[in-house]
Parts: structure tokens; sequence; C-alpha cells
């Protein structure tokens, strides 16, 4: 690695610019108040809602909830949702409404919800849920799910 000189000027986005870039690229819809509910036994395989992040995360939710549905893509959702194990306390019913989205700098985007469900599910169903997205042949899908605790 050689020095920066001081001529080279290298062109930086803000985090709005590169917010703004992120988001534009992908299909927007307002659902800010909507809350989102699924049911073990009302369980849909077509996603009416207008939006690819909500797609994605319907889907995965419903995989969540039942993993052997002809949907579960295995390459389009995270590992470890197909696990089975009784004492996983898997879901029956879960609700959400998207209260954030992030892009991140590698192209990436976070989604934080507000969910809660009727099981433990890793601590990955009940409050501040945030599902990690990215691209893959130009369509979003979930490639993590992570929680974060209430401060």
């Amino acid at each position: 690695c050689s020095d920066k000189k001081e001529s080279e000027e290298v062109s930086v986005p803000s985090p709005i610019e590169t917010k703004q870039i992120s988001l534009m690229q992908t299909p927007q819809s307002d659902f800010a108040d909507k809350i989102f509910s699924f049911q073990k036994e009302k369980l849909t395989d077509k996603c009416e809602d207008d939006s690819e992040f909500v797609c994605a995360i319907n889907q995965t939710i419903n995989c969540t909830i039942d993993p052997k549905r002809d949907e579960c893509d295995k390459t389009l959702i995270p590992d470890f949702i197909f696990m089975e194990d009784e004492s996983l306390n898997r879901p029956t019913m879960v609700e959400y409404k998207i209260i954030e989205l992030k892009p991140l700098a590698n192209g990436q985007i976070e989604i934080m919800t507000e969910s809660k469900c009727d099981g433990t599910w890793f601590g990955l169903c009940n409050g501040k849920v945030i599902y990690v997205m990215e691209q893959v042949s130009g369509r979003w899908h979930v490639k993590d799910i992570y929680a974060r605790s209430k401060n």
C-alpha cells in the first residue's frame, strides 16, 4: 500500500445519499401502518403485497411456521429455518409491522420489524426482529434474521 496523494480526491457518498441510492433500486410501497398476520391453518402460497421485501419476509415467516411447504426454497431462506427439533418451539402465529429500513454499505438492507408470535423460535419472533435482505439474481430474499433487545 502506498500513501494516498493529497491531490487525489475520493468521492464518498454521505449516509443519506447511500440510503437514497439503495432504496431507489428496490420497489417501494408504504407499509408504515400495516400489520402482517400469519396463522398456521391460514397460510397462503401467493404474496399479494406490492413489495419484494414484504413478500420475501412473508415467505420466510410462512416457512418458519411450516418449513415443509412447497414454497420453502432452501436457497432463498436462512438454513436454520429448516431445523427440526421439538425444543425449538416453532410458532403457529406470527404478526409483524415494519418500523425501519436501513441500507447497508454492502448493498444489503436491514428491515426492522416489531413482531410477536406464540412460540420462542430462537427469540426471533417476539420484539424487534431484523431481516437482512440481499439480492440474488435480481430478486430480494432474506439472508439472515436477528433480534435486538429492548433498550
